[in-house]
C-alpha cells in the first residue's frame, strides 16, 4: 500500500502580511514623530566650504537674526549664559563643555563678539562655529 502524502495544513504557515503592514504603520509613525521633535530656529548661515556638523553631544547656542541668544532651542538672557555653562560644567563628563556656536549672518559683529566672550569666560570648551556647505 502506497502512502499518499499530505499538503501542509493551511493553518501552519505564517501569514506575514499583517506584521509587514504593523511595520509599515510603525515606521511612517517614527518618521513623523521624528520630523516633528526637531526644534530649529531659522537661521541664515554664513557659507564655507568643507563644513562637517558637530557632534550631537555639544551646547547648542544661537544667535537669531534680531541678536536674540538661544542655548539647546530654548530662548536664554545673555546674563544667564555664563551660569548655564557652569551648570554643565558641574554635570558628571562635563569638565569642558563643547559648544556648537550658531549665529545668523546678518547679527552685528560686535553682538556676536560679546556672546563669544562671554562663552570663553564662563569657560566653554571647544568652540565650533557652525556654517553651511557652499553650493
Amino acid at each position: 500500500m502506497r502512502r499518499r502524502r499530505r499538503s501542509p495544513n493551511p493553518l501552519a504557515t505564517i501569514n506575514v502580511t499583517p506584521l509587514v503592514d504593523v511595520m509599515l504603520v510603525l515606521l511612517i509613525v517614527f518618521l513623523v514623530t521624528a520630523t516633528l521633535g526637531q526644534r530649529g530656529i531659522p537661521l541664515d548661515l554664513p557659507r564655507a566650504p568643507g563644513s562637517a556638523p558637530a557632534p550631537a553631544t555639544t551646547l547648542s547656542v544661537s544667535l537669531d537674526a534680531q541678536g536674540r541668544l538661544w542655548v539647546d532651542g530654548a530662548p536664554t538672557e545673555t546674563g544667564a549664559l555664563p551660569s548655564v555653562i557652569q551648570a554643565k560644567r558641574a554635570s558628571p563628563g562635563g569638565a569642558l563643555v563643547p559648544v556648537l556656536f550658531r549665529v545668523d549672518r546678518v547679527v552685528p559683529y560686535g553682538r556676536f563678539v560679546q556672546v563669544l566672550d562671554l562663552l570663553q569666560s564662563a569657560g566653554a570648551g571647544k568652540l565650533t562655529l557652525e556654517t553651511t556647505d557652499s553650493e
